[in-house]
């Protein structure tokens, strides 16, 4: 692919981007020479790694916050049941939910599974990948198997 192609391309990209993205404009208004264009291109890659490991970390952060809340919902939970049984009611039609203490239906439980006859058991067949590998590069034929294409990757060292 010739370098004007390329531009071309990258403008193409540019036009699916939404308008409000910062580096549409950028994209679109690109011009420069090949080692212009890589250096754009993976300042570009760099910058949106960065992104991606702050979201990251932010993510991290509001699974931490998530779970606290859940955390105090349950003992909020747990604090109303606790109202209900000393009250000894069953019911409560609030404002803001209803709540009811009903009974479960008993379940069963499992003591000892050695005892628990075949039948209750599945069992799944499951490809061990890497002892098919270590037989592959052992020279073995094996029977359900091909090689592929191979293809080729694209390999980036950040600075």
């Amino acid at each position: 692919m010739k370098l004007i192609d390329t531009l071309k391309r990258i403008r193409e990209i540019a036009e699916t981007l939404p308008d409000d993205d910062p580096d549409k404009l950028e994209m679109l208004n690109t011009e420069a020479d090949f080692n212009g264009l890589m250096e754009w291109a993976l300042t570009k890659r760099n910058e949106s790694l960065a992104l991606a490991e702050a979201n990251k970390e932010l993510s991290g952060l509001y699974e931490k916050r998530k779970k606290s809340f859940e955390g105090k919902a349950n003992q909020m939970k747990d604090i109303v049941g606790w109202i209900l049984h000393e009250a000894k009611e069953t019911k409560f039609k609030g404002a803001s939910a209803t709540v009811s203490i009903t009974r479960k239906p008993p379940a069963l439980v499992v003591t000892d599974e050695t005892k628990i006859p075949g039948e209750y058991f599945k069992t799944e067949r499951t490809l061990m990948k890497a002892e098919l590998n270590k037989a592959f590069k052992e020279g073995k034929s094996i029977a359900g198997t091909t090689l592929s294409n191979g293809g080729e990757t694209i390999m980036i060292r950040s600075k």
